[in-house]
């Protein structure tokens, strides 16, 4: 499977998980490349890149029996185009990565293939009187499959586009908020 340039393939195994009726959870890595879109505060198109811890939620045999999947990239940080961890912070102590999460929404699981259907996400605000709902109209899709002999890794693709944080400004103090599209790829092992 592959998306904007970021791909994911299972090199052995069936990737089925051992046991039925079973819940799993897969904690692991999300490493991803913003796109900045030029605007009146931002004239030239841009690169950033993002990191990122990921847990990933695994119910086989949920109650419809189609399996759940959901989940979550936290702790994000971001970088410049040279690599550089953006640290500055805005008026209350957070820098760029302390602005959103990503939240994975419940998806379901192929079981001929051991693959994660593609499915809904968005970007997450996580402080403020806005946290916990969407950055603004940030939705995307993402993807994903099971690997190894017995399951024991995940793996996936995230596609999100929206207006959210990608720097500070000096000034006010506030987060400066242009189009992004991010496309970037988890890891996890259970």
């Amino acid at each position: 499977m592959d998306v904007g340039g970021i791909g994911v393939e299972r090199l052995s195994g069936t990737g089925a998980l051992p046991v039925a009726n079973a819940t799993y959870v897969f904690s692991g890595e999300y490493a991803g490349v913003r796109t900045l879109y030029p605007d009146t505060r931002n004239p030239q198109e841009q690169i950033q890149y993002v990191t990122g811890t990921t847990e990933i939620t695994v119910d086989i045999e949920d109650y419809d029996e189609t399996g759940s999947v959901r989940g979550l990239v936290l702790d994000r940080k971001v970088f410049d185009a040279m690599g550089v961890e953006l640290t500055e912070t805005n008026a209350t102590g957070d820098t760029v990565g302390d602005a959103t999460y990503l939240r994975l929404d419940p998806n379901t699981i192929n079981f001929e293939n051991w693959s994660i259907d593609s499915g809904n996400m968005q970007m997450v605000r996580r402080n403020g009187p806005d946290a916990g709902t969407p950055a603004g109209e940030i939705g995307g899709r993402w993807s994903g499959l099971f690997a190894g002999p017995n399951g024991e890794e995940v793996a996936g693709i995230v596609v999100v586009q929206g207006e959210t944080p990608v720097g500070i400004d000096p000034v006010s103090g506030e987060y400066v908020e242009v189009t992004v599209r991010e496309v970037g790829s988890f890891v996890g092992e259970r």
